[in-house]
């Protein structure tokens, strides 16, 4: 048994460092009150706090990697927080990619809203359209959304 921590010695300690940071967030998400919505909360924090730290161990793991012979801790440490920041870096190029390539579709109780230009449609899940406008000419109005003041 001490054999195989030693082995894994360097991948357990990174993992329990991201499993206490990212614990502690979730015990503070949902034990806290976070009634200041214009920032971010206590657990936003910590999870900040976590990755900032695992980033921090992840930079003289690589000098290490790359430099000299690296040892069975730093080649377990590296693992597992490149697997962190790399996971961390692809959910912000999706998020940015998101960000850059808008869905037209929104979909709220069944509904469609669809724009397109000057075009807007309300649609059901059933194709049947309920709300039509092309420029400022309303086409269909079956809810009444106009005549609303």
């Amino acid at each position: 048994m001490k054999d195989l921590y030693s082995k894994y010695k360097g991948a357990l300690h990174a993992s329990l460092l991201y499993l206490i940071g990212f614990g502690l967030a979730a015990v503070a998400y949902f034990s806290f009150n976070e009634a200041y919505t214009h920032g971010p909360g206590l657990s936003h924090i910590i999870v900040i706090i976590t990755v900032l730290i695992g980033l921090f161990k992840l930079i003289p793991n690589v000098f290490k990697y790359i430099t000299k012979s690296p040892d069975q801790l730093s080649k377990g440490a590296f693992m597992v927080h490149g697997i962190v920041a790399g996971g961390l870096l692809l959910w912000f190029l999706i998020l940015y990619y998101e960000i850059r390539n808008p869905k037209d579709d929104i979909v709220v109780r069944g509904e469609y809203l669809i724009t397109s230009g000057d075009t807007i449609i309300i649609a059901d899940e059933n194709g049947d359209t309920s709300y039509l406008r092309i420029g400022d000419k309303t086409i269909i109005d079956k809810q009444g959304i106009d005549s609303i003041k």
